[in-house]
């Protein structure tokens, strides 16, 4: 392909990537628009009792991740941050409504499910108001689009993941390592018309006990973000017990 079309072609097609907001002067701007200044963020809230101060800001925290409350962290540019801490200066964005609050629960395995050990089995979740099966590239845009609410019926815009980490027993009361786990999955596509989703655990998982929870997610994976601070969690956890001298032969 001659140079000459093959930068043509790539021009078409990045103005064609930023689709309205390339024709809105408002969102190819540096300049902080006066419009969108949060004024609650000039001052620290005046805290009673055993309340925190809140940092302050006269402009939105605009430059917060080369302030001095960022400890020199890298941006996450759309990164995972693997290794070290790091900074992200996307506005959080959109705030579902308390009626539109997502929320999911395990159809499958139940709580105290006894599975049989290195057998394939399948999740199922049910999920209600939330837009599913929209799910970024994790490696290149992870946090790096504010959260968003769908034009019809303001609910996220978003995914669910599932995850399987093993514990010690059923009373155990020991904190897990969150960056230890026995399976995980994003499910990228919508959920179906009885509001469920499956997942496929292949071989199924080794003797022992797991607790098993749901992480509902907007379309970069960020947690889902609510307009009040009082409310029931988005998320489900269930205890399954797979045994060996439990299992049958498959």
């Amino acid at each position: 392909m001659p140079r000459y079309l093959y930068l043509f072609i790539s021009l078409i097609l990045a103005r064609s990537s930023l689709g309205k907001e390339a024709r809105d002067p408002t969102q190819i701007s540096l300049a902080l628009d006066p419009r969108v200044i949060q004024n609650a963020s000039f001052h620290n809230g005046h805290p009673t009792g055993n309340q925190t101060a809140s940092l302050t800001s006269r402009d939105n925290f605009i430059n917060f991740c080369i302030s001095r409350h960022s400890f020199g962290a890298a941006l996450m540019n759309g990164n995972q941050s693997h290794h070290n801490y790091s900074c992200n200066s996307i506005p959080m964005g959109m705030i579902v409504a308390p009626e539109q609050m997502p929320s999911c629960k395990f159809k499958h395995p139940h709580n105290l499910s006894k599975l049989k050990a290195h057998k394939t089995f399948h999740i199922i979740i049910e999920i209600k108001k939330m837009v599913t099966g929209h799910f970024v590239n994790p490696n290149e845009s992870y946090f790096a689009a504010p959260q968003q609410l769908s034009r019809k019926n303001k609910q996220v815009i978003g995914h669910a993941h599932v995850v399987i980490q093993e514990i010690r027993n059923l009373k155990c009361t020991s904190v897990p390592d969150p960056r230890k786990f026995a399976f995980f999955k994003g499910i990228d596509g919508p959920v179906s018309q009885d509001g469920t989703s499956s997942v496929e655990v292949p071989g199924g998982l080794p003797p022992g006990t797991y607790r098993l929870a749901s992480m509902l997610t907007a379309a970069n994976h960020q947690p889902v973000l609510a307009g009040i601070a009082q409310r029931g969690i988005f998320d489900d956890d269930e205890l399954s017990k797979n045994k060996v001298c439990c299992c049958q032969p498959a």
